[in-house]
């Protein structure tokens, strides 16, 4: 009895009424959709796969070929392309198959731990990375005396290093003691985490901390350091007569086109993870308010593919709003063997030497 108990729990762990018959519900209806629409589904988010990890390998090979893009501030958008290509490689493929087959296809439950796991480190390593970057782009801009100290080569891949081990040593251990539970859930035609610590205050705080440290405070420390880096961009272009004359505000128009590059690389991330947020809100409300079962499946499906979407834009803004980036891409697709570019040739004007 028991040992049925915790098998069925490990897949398809749901606790009320409501989300039993929900998943009996999503469960049919992805089996029997039409074959449009499984082309539709299946094809859409199998080209946003192969965006996502094409995308971030050329970005990843354009680094390894052109040394000049080896800088600082670049070790910070490796980092994300490593996040978006494990992505893509590791969580993408196991719901592409649901998606074509309808159904759970997998005969090892570790197949849901593996997938659920790593949807929820990529998703905190990229959050934390753009948050330790907003960091780089204060000091750059803000504080440039600091810099050199703060954010040498050595130094900026142990910060990297240290992202990805702590989030993935948390969500691991969290799963290792069953604070963290996997399960399957067939609307979002993927596995997903939820919170278990035995009784719901304990699982309510828990989740409210998690809000906190997975959402409000990097979300939070990434607003206050882009908005003091603009107000500093701001001022200078205000006073750049002065600028010119007195070269007491140390900066470079290069880095700041580079700070305005990573900035919307934030603001992409935030858009296509704002739909998911909105969508976990409308989850709670229905399942208080008991209208759950009443939402279409495709509303269900706004958790996967707004979620992912982020991993495949990344390399369209760098491609359209970083010189050196793009120059490589094109040496890339035209074979060239590699292109020299040289470390912001341009005219210094306003934050001389920040380029590493």
């Amino acid at each position: 009895m028991n040992s049925s108990s915790d098998s069925g729990k490990h897949l398809y762990n749901v606790s009320t009424t409501s989300q039993v018959a929900l998943e009996v519900k999503m469960a049919h209806e992805l089996l029997e959709r039409p074959v449009g629409v499984i082309v539709m589904e299946a094809g859409t988010f199998l080209l946003v796969a192969v965006i996502a990890f094409l995308g971030n390998a050329l970005i990843c090979l354009a680094m390894y070929r052109n040394r000049s893009l080896r800088r600082v501030t670049n070790i910070f958008v490796l980092s994300l392309a490593i996040s978006d290509m494990c992505m893509a490689c590791f969580c993408m493929p196991v719901s592409i198959g649901i998606l074509m087959r309808g159904k759970w296809v997998y005969s090892q439950s570790s197949v849901c731990e593996f997938q659920a796991f790593f949807i929820y480190v990529l998703a905190g390593v990229s959050l934390y990375t753009m948050a330790v970057t907003a960091a780089n782009r204060y000091y750059k801009v803000v504080k440039p005396r600091r810099y050199p100290q703060l954010f040498t080569m050595k130094l900026t891949v142990a910060i990297i290093v240290t992202v990805w081990v702590l989030i993935g040593s948390l969500i691991g251990v969290l799963m290792g003691i069953k604070w963290l539970r996997v399960k399957y859930e067939s609307a979002k035609a993927s596995c997903v985490m939820f919170a278990d610590l035995g009784t719901k205050p304990l699982t309510y705080a828990y989740q409210v901390f998690a809000f906190l440290v997975f959402f409000i405070i990097p979300s939070t420390f990434i607003t206050r350091c882009y908005r003091q880096v603009f107000k500093a961009v701001r001022r200078h272009e205000e006073n750049i007569a002065k600028t010119l004359k007195n070269r007491s505000f140390v900066g470079s128009a290069d880095e700041v086109k580079m700070t305005k590059t990573l900035f919307l690389v934030v603001l992409a991330f935030a858009s296509c993870w704002s739909p998911v947020i909105a969508y976990e809100m409308i989850l709670i409300s229905s399942n208080m308010f008991g209208f759950l079962d009443r939402l279409p499946r495709q509303i269900h499906l706004v958790w996967l593919y707004f979620g992912t979407l982020s991993s495949a834009v990344n390399a369209f803004i760098y491609g359209a709003m970083n010189r050196a980036f793009r120059r490589e891409f094109i040496a890339i697709f035209t074979c060239n063997k590699r292109t020299q570019i040289t470390p912001f040739s341009g005219t210094v004007t306003t934050l001389t030497n920040m380029v590493r």
